[in-house]
């Protein structure tokens, strides 16, 4: 009797402006729906000037901001701004800020045929140079997809 593990599936890794689809599970009180949805991942880089004069908190000059798009195909797709993280190769992890220039990603859910649009925001201490973006799935742990980053 074979008892090899199934295979992991296998996580995207693409290029800024790429699209990939991904199946989510969510967890808690609504464990066991999936949503099926596509995410675009674009325009990564240090925040523009009229985005930090509009921002009403100080800011410190490391603020790279990016542009998402998902839209879900089936199911219900729960969507969080915190499911952003910056990765270094050096193992450091920066989670997206809750707060983000207008229009913001935000959170929520995605009916069916749905979108959601908006920006996400890092706030990347000094010295640290993150090379990839990745998206976790609801569970808070599993990478669904990497977005790999051209050095700013």
């Amino acid at each position: 009797m074979d008892q090899t593990p199934p295979p992991s599936p296998e996580i995207p890794e693409v290029a800024m402006g790429e699209t990939v689809t991904i199946t989510q599970e969510q967890y808690g009180p609504t464990q066991g729906v999936t949503g099926t949805g596509t995410v675009t991942v674009s325009d990564y880089g240090a925040i523009t000037p009229a985005q930090a004069e509009a921002y009403v908190l100080s800011l410190h000059g490391n603020e790279y901001t990016a542009w998402v798009e998902i839209e879900n195909l089936t199911g219900e797709f729960v969507y969080n701004s915190l499911y952003f993280e910056l990765h270094t190769p050096e193992g450091d992890i920066v989670t997206a800020s809750s707060l983000a220039p207008d229009p913001d990603l935000g959170s929520g859910n995605i009916r069916t045929g749905d979108r959601r649009r908006g920006t996400i925001m890092f706030e990347v201490p000094q010295g640290m140079t993150p090379d990839e973006m990745v998206l976790i799935d609801t569970d808070g742990s599993t990478a669904m997809a990497v977005w790999t980053l051209s050095q700013q």
